[in-house]
């Protein structure tokens, strides 16, 4: 019993040495060396497929719904709106119902041209 006794009051081991945060369990030396090679600051270009899907959500995706809406297909709108745009690009190649304002609009053309 007394063997029990001495391995519960035994010191725990001493922590490992205390390393900042930001670089714990990481090589710095590939980013130091990264840094040292471009003059101290480096810049990050634009990712073209960010750039090319922020351009379909803030472009293309509105005049689509607009046409989609103004074709009167309210629920492929609804259902663009739901599933992420998808069905709205759909939506603006169909023909307009009739009565909708594109279809007004496109009757007041024709007659106005055979005038």
């Amino acid at each position: 019993d007394g063997h029990r006794l001495a391995a519960t009051t035994a010191e725990p081991p001493a922590p490992p040495p205390a390393t900042p945060r930001a670089t714990q369990g990481r090589d710095t030396a590939p980013m130091l060396t990264l840094l040292a090679d471009v003059g101290g600051s480096f810049t990050v270009g634009p990712n073209p497929w960010l750039v090319l899907f922020t351009a379909y959500m803030l472009l293309v995706l509105p005049a689509a719904a607009i046409v989609t809406a103004r074709k009167g297909h309210w629920a492929w709108l609804l259902a663009g709106l739901l599933l992420g745009g998808l069905p709205v690009l759909f939506a603006a190649f169909l023909d307009a119902k009739p009565g909708s304002a594109w279809a007004r609009r496109s009757r007041r053309r024709r007659s106005a041209a055979g005038a």
